[in-house]
């Protein structure tokens, strides 16, 4: 099984600079989900196209070295020409191989992926559970059509979808990341979403919660307007593994809206201090700035935040109104004054 981020090809052979290139996150769960709940014994490899090529012209080569019987592709909407191409790649170079393209744009746009012949199946929505079920049926001869979460090409080039796969409701029961499949060195010395050189490389980053109360209508709803959590002591178990087993000394949260539950947060600075986990956090995303306490900031500097991002789109009460974000932009400036004043980089 050949899982492949089709990102920008090269992106960590050039000098540091934008874009950013990080562990790609949503395949790192994709391929631990796969080792945990396939029944079929799974050898699960992961490329990175700005990382593991140069071009996309190697990726015929990248392909046919591996020879996998599967290869999954993930990538965002602005990677559309480029995952299709991979996909050409794939089929060229592995033609018995089965093509699934899964992610926040498959997700949205299936037709599209499914235009293309190399493509044979679509993961809709949250891929963990769907992408172990379509391997164990490729394996025993199982129809993937009655699996949730599926799409493929019906009679005369239509889309065809299986049931919809209802979310995952409790993220617990989620298998850790599966770093071993990264290169946290590489990734720390190459451009990242926070904009910033780690303070204490190498850096990983984390998603602990998915989905938004919020209705801003400019956001995506991959993961529903409900938003479900990690544990507290859930993600203090991943951040410790990783300080301990990985030599991590810097977190970057980047869930889409971290502090939703401001008491889960508070848990997760608590746990941090009194670990004794001396390490630095970040946030490159994912912090409501008018839903934030002045005590709430103490205690994230104090649980080693250095940097958060307040993302206020505009400081327009008109234009929050008319985005549906409806920030209350005089309380999100005090919390940014109060976190400068502190020493926090905002």
């Amino acid at each position: 099984m050949l899982l492949i981020r089709t990102a920008p090809p090269g992106l960590a052979r050039l000098p540091v600079g934008p874009p950013p290139v990080a562990p790609p996150l949503g395949l790192l769960h994709i391929a631990s989900a796969l080792r945990a709940w396939c029944r079929t014994p799974v050898d699960v490899s992961l490329r990175h196209l700005s990382v593991d090529v140069g071009g996309m012209e190697e990726v015929e080569d990248l392909v046919r070295a591996l020879d996998p019987d599967v290869v999954g592709l993930s990538g965002l909407t602005i990677d559309e020409v480029r995952t299709l191409e991979c996909a050409r790649a794939v089929r060229k170079a592995a033609p018995r191989a089965v093509v699934v393209v899964g992610g926040p744009h498959a997700t949205l746009n299936p037709g599209r992926c499914l235009a293309e012949d190399a493509v044979d199946w679509v993961v809709i929505g949250e891929g963990e559970r769907t992408m172990a079920s379509l391997v164990d049926a490729l394996a025993s001869g199982k129809r993937p059509e009655d699996i949730p979460g599926l799409a493929w090409s019906g009679p005369g080039g239509g889309v065809e979808r299986s049931r919809a796969r209802p979310f995952i409701a409790d993220l617990d029961t989620l298998p850790g990341p599966a770093w071993d499949l990264v290169d946290l060195d590489l990734y720390s010395r190459l451009y990242n979403f926070h904009d910033l050189p780690p303070l204490a490389p190498p850096y990983a980053p984390l998603v602990t919660s998915r989905g938004c109360p919020w209705r801003c209508m400019y956001c995506h709803n991959l993961f529903g307007r409900k938003t479900r959590f990690m544990s507290a002591g859930r993600v203090l178990e991943e951040v410790e593994s990783l300080v301990r087993d990985r030599g991590v000394g810097e977190i970057h949260f980047v869930d889409d809206l971290f502090n939703a539950d401001a008491g889960r947060m508070m848990d997760i600075c608590d746990g941090i201090i009194d670990r004794g986990l001396r390490i630095k956090l970040a946030f490159p995303n994912g912090l409501r700035g008018d839903t934030m306490t002045h005590e709430q900031i103490d205690r994230l500097k104090d649980a080693g935040c250095y940097s958060m991002t307040f993302a206020m789109e505009t400081a327009s009460p008109r234009l929050q109104k008319m985005v549906r974000k409806r920030l209350d932009v005089s309380r999100t400036l005090d919390n940014v004054r109060h976190a400068s004043e502190i020493g926090l980089i905002t």
